[in-house]
């Protein structure tokens, strides 16, 4: 499933246990997007719900997750939220515990540092692979992405604006033809995108990164693969050390494992408001 497709939610026949329109998933601040529940399995609708949720702060780190509720709002049976939260442990986002349940994975200053430099480091093989068969119609529609994107800032669309932040890179990224390469970059993504959203302010950077677009277009018009696969690193530095600078805040001096963000802190650091009030929890 490609960035677009899953961040659209997309649609397909519904199974006998998926929700139907107008469920009450539709009332828990999707940003917009329409939850139309018609995939092609229940576990499939269970996994990209919850990854959502936590990628958004809505289930916010170190949370434990009442299942049972979280299956009564997704309308779902116990069967295919195990599977959904087996998934999403396997790729970095939950914790089950025998017994206990299952918590959302917290977050550390090694976690991210290791995200930061394996993000970098396969983005910049996927752009020296891309380069070359990137076609003028494609750098026009990057170019189409880079003008929505700055219509986004204008109108103070943050999940917008973000929505189209990675859908620039990764029609770059899927231009390179590595499958596998590409699977890789996206799990890095959401993993970094949940550090990205609690530590840092809803529109933090984004003149600068949008106008950072229109220079990365440039390197690849004139087809220069090295220079744009070098100028991510400048790309990506300064949200990497903001949010290393609130990661060791959070440990103390001196770094290392300490305290993390309360739940409260976390939610009101990630701008999504109100939409914390209603998250599903186990406490």
């Amino acid at each position: 499933m490609t960035f677009d497709q899953k961040y659209d939610l997309p649609v397909g026949p519904a199974g006998d246990t998926l929700p139907s329109h107008g469920g009450p998933q539709s009332n828990h601040g999707d940003g917009g997007v329409a939850l139309a529940a018609r995939y092609q399995t229940a576990a499939e609708y269970a996994y990209e719900q919850i990854k959502r949720m936590i990628i958004q702060g809505e289930l916010v780190p170190d949370e434990r997750i009442n299942q049972d509720q979280l299956a009564e709002r997704l309308q779902l049976s116990r069967l295919p939220l195990r599977t959904a939260l087996e998934r999403l442990e396997a790729e970095g986002f939950v914790i089950l515990l025998p017994h206990r349940g299952a918590l959302v994975c917290p977050l550390s200053l090694e976690e991210f540092d290791e995200i930061q430099e394996l993000r970098l480091t396969l983005e910049q093989i996927a752009v020296r692979h891309a380069v070359p068969r990137l076609r003028d119609d494609d750098l026009d529609q990057l170019e189409g992405l880079i003008e929505k994107a700055e219509a986004a800032m204008r109108n103070g669309d943050l999940d917008g604006l973000m929505m189209l932040n990675r859908s620039f890179h990764f029609s770059i990224y899927r231009a390179a033809a590595r499958p596998i390469l590409l699977g890789m970059i996206d799990n890095l993504w959401d993993r970094h995108e949940r550090y990205r959203r609690i530590f840092l302010g809803e529109m933090d950077r984004a003149a600068v990164a949008v106008a950072e677009h229109r220079e990365i277009l440039a390197l690849l018009r004139a087809r220069n693969a090295e220079a744009a696969a070098r100028f991510l690193e400048r790309h990506y530095h300064p949200t990497a050390v903001a949010i290393r600078a609130e990661l060791l805040k959070d440990n103390g001096e001196g770094g290392g494992s300490g305290e993390h963000h309360t739940k409260t802190e976390r939610s009101q650091r990630s701008g999504l408001g109100a939409a914390h009030t209603r998250r599903i929890s186990g406490v």
